[in-house]
């Protein structure tokens, strides 16, 4: 192992209070044992090709320009959403100039000499969102997706390690192939300085089954035998010094499906739907957007309301945040965005796992150094609270923050962001959402 050299491991979707050490008892010996950065949060909104960009540029929506999983960019696609799904509308929006406005890990890492490289079952879009740039730079990428991985990687993967597995959920036979690639190809073959591991489960497994469902448990004991042999495989001094984990945001239980577009038929061609929603108001004045907010904010679906009002983006309008408050603002951000309503038991609703837009708490820990290691950098011991809290940048999609704690699980603000005056919520209460632990 090269000295310094880290590994960066995403477990795509996991909620801090579900990594259990009866459903991931790796992971969570891990994390006991190393640096536990508990006011780590994700960023808003909470979705995994928003948040996989921000692991990568250590930068917020509002700074990097990748503002949500879909949105209207008209230069990209003139009568339709951009689906950040899809690697060649990517691809298209980075022609064109409105993808990323910041650089890439992989791209300072290049500047800097230094070796990268990312594995992942995740998406084709999240996986050219997180290795953005490594093509130009000569940088190994994976992906069980065909063509989006480097060319030559895929082939020897196929060569030494036979195809690619079909997604299933739980997606664990594609995780394992893609920790093989990992373990016995990268590391031996291109030795990085920094790798990322991005596992799409137990995300995939929780969107079709929910949160606590006996296929989703399976998912994340999946990925914790997975990272138990990349444990193992460490400690024999054949991988990196260094072991980051994360994930990118949790999930909260659906109760039902609703139509946006049914609901909002004034503001067709202008609503971008989701699990966070933009409405790409025609010509975004304050008076518009005023009342956009206030038809929303008298929905009984309508859940915590946003703007970005052009040139000035810390105002605000009665009922709406800031989006800047949140890490949002962005020019390429609708005028108005919204989360729907949270209920008070929504685990105890129709099982299925939703992406919670809201800031969430994740996952995030380190460990240095093999077990013979002295003074590993990341031991408890080594990184005070005041660290772990600081708001510095981290390399991951979740940040440290110095903003109110959330509980472990998704919950509205409890006050006014700041730059929002007091008018705007008189009288605001909250519903946290909790829910027990299943093993």
């Amino acid at each position: 192992m090269s000295a310094g050299s880290t590994l960066l491991v995403c477990f795509d979707g996991l909620r801090r209070d579900r990594a259990t050490a009866e459903r991931m008892p790796n992971l969570s010996r891990f994390m006991a044992a190393g640096a536990d950065l508990i006011k780590s949060r994700s960023v808003f909104p909470s979705e995994t090709r928003v948040a996989s960009t921000t692991t990568v540029t250590g930068c917020t929506p509002g700074e990097h320009g990748l503002v949500a999983n879909q949105f209207i960019n008209r230069a990209v696609a003139a009568d339709g959403l951009f689906n950040t799904a899809n690697h060649r509308n990517l691809a298209r929006a980075d022609e064109l100039g409105v993808l990323l406005d910041r650089q890439s890990l992989g791209q300072r890492l290049a500047a800097a000499g230094k070796r990268f490289a990312v594995v992942t079952t995740a998406t084709a879009g999240a996986t050219y969102m997180m290795s953005y740039g490594a093509e130009k730079h000569g940088q190994p990428v994976f992906s069980v997706h065909p063509g989006v991985g480097t060319p030559t990687l895929m082939k020897t993967a196929e060569e030494r390690l036979g195809p690619v597995p079909a997604a299933a959920t739980p997606n664990t036979a594609q995780i394992d192939y893609a920790t093989r690639v990992l373990t016995d190809i990268v590391y031996p073959e291109h030795r990085p300085d920094l790798a990322i591991l991005w596992m799409s489960d137990p995300d995939i497994t929780s969107h079709g089954f929910g949160i606590d469902a006996p296929e989703t448990i399976a998912a994340q004991r999946g990925c914790d035998e997975a990272f138990g042999r990349i444990l193992d495989w460490q400690s024999s001094g054949e991988g990196p010094e260094n072991i980051v984990v994360m994930s990118d945001h949790g999930h909260v239980t659906g109760a039902a499906r609703f139509d946006l577009a049914a609901a909002l038929p004034e503001h067709a061609g202008q609503l971008s739907p989701g699990y966070f929603s933009g409405l790409y108001l025609a010509e975004p004045t304050r008076k518009a957007i005023t009342a956009a907010v206030e038809r929303l904010t008298h929905e009984p679906w309508c859940g915590l309301v946003f703007v970005n009002i052009p040139g000035d983006p810390q105002a605000c309008v009665p009922g709406a945040l800031p989006a800047s408050a949140l890490g949002g603002g962005h020019r390429r951000s609708a005028p108005v965005c919204f989360t729907l309503r949270a209920a008070e038991s929504p685990n105890r609703a129709r099982p299925r796992g939703v992406s919670s837009p809201v800031r969430f708490h994740p996952v995030a820990a380190c460990m240095a150094g093999s077990p013979a290691a002295n003074s590993p950098p990341f031991s408890p011991e080594k990184v005070r609270p005041s660290e772990t809290a600081s708001g510095r940048r981290r390399p991951a999609g979740c940040r440290t923050s110095r903003r109110r704690s959330l509980p472990s699980s998704a919950s509205a603000p409890t006050a006014p962001a700041a730059g929002c005056c007091e008018r705007c919520f008189p009288g605001m209460t909250t519903r946290p959402l909790s829910s027990p632990v299943a093993a």
